[in-house]
Order: C-alpha cells, then structure tokens, then sequence
C-alpha cells in the first residue's frame, strides 16, 4: 500500500482572499509575475495583508519555467526578509 499526504489547505472560491487577514503571520512574500503587478491584479492581495497588518515584499522577478538562476534570486529574496 503506497500513501501520500500533503499538509496545507487550500482556499478557493468566493471571498477565498478574505482568508488573508486570518493567516496568523506577521509578515509574508508575495511572489507576482510582473503582469499581476501592472494590472492591478495584486492589489486584491495587498489590500487584504495591509488591513490585517501584515507586512509585504513584492518579489516580482517571476516567469514561466524559470531557470536557476531565478528561483535562486527568490529564495534569496525570502532569505533577506526585505519588509516594509
């Protein structure tokens, strides 16, 4: 008999994002590809971690596939802890 859990839940659906103000964590990243950002399309994020006090990094050095270079940038960038 083979198993396989995975531990995180996931939130879906109508007012799904809401549940970012009850993440129980003071600070967050937020990984965005630039698109997102340009459209405007974080700010349903954004507006949700600000209200709970949660603080941000924008990390938006995102694309498809990456290389790794890139996905080393982000783990930097996670390590850094640059928040606002």
């Amino acid at each position: 008999m083979k198993e396989f859990h995975i531990g995180t839940q996931i939130y879906f659906g109508e007012s799904a994002l809401d549940r970012l103000t009850a993440i129980g964590y003071d600070r967050v990243i937020i990984l965005a590809d630039p698109f997102v950002v340009t459209s405007g399309l974080v700010e349903h994020v954004t507006k949700r971690l600000d209200a709970a006090h949660i603080r941000y990094p924008l990390f938006t050095d995102i694309v498809p596939d990456p290389p790794g270079d890139k996905a080393i940038a982000g783990v930097a960038a996670v390590h850094k802890g640059h928040y606002p």
